[in-house]
């Protein structure tokens, strides 16, 4: 299991994640729409490594990380990865639902 985020000094979590219509091992789909918006679908079986979504993590008293989120693109090319920053992005908890995350552009830098 290889690790895709991490938590910062500041509260934020760093993500790094492949953004496309590509699913993942745990069963997500992360596509980036308009540069401004991501969703971050399960179409897995079941949630797996304490992934989960917002809305089903609250309807069975699971814990949900929903800080604001840096966000890295990940890029394979064969062996080779290229990271690409994309924003802080917050979680949109009204138009999330129990099987989609919905995170919103709020900042188009970030300063370490």
């Amino acid at each position: 299991y290889m690790q895709s985020s991490i938590k910062l000094p500041d509260g934020k979590l760093l993500w790094m994640i492949e953004l496309g219509k590509f699913i993942s091992s745990a069963g997500w789909i992360n596509q980036l729409f308009s540069n401004n918006l991501i969703k971050e679908t399960h179409v897995g079986t079941k949630f797996e490594f304490g992934h989960n979504t917002y809305k089903n993590a609250i309807s069975t008293g699971k814990f949900f990380d929903d800080s604001d989120r840096v966000v890295f693109g990940v890029i394979k090319n064969g062996s080779n990865r290229k990271y690409v920053f994309r924003g802080v992005f917050r979680l949109n908890k009204m138009d999330s639902s129990t099987n989609e995350n919905v995170w919103n552009l709020i900042l188009d830098e970030y300063r370490i």
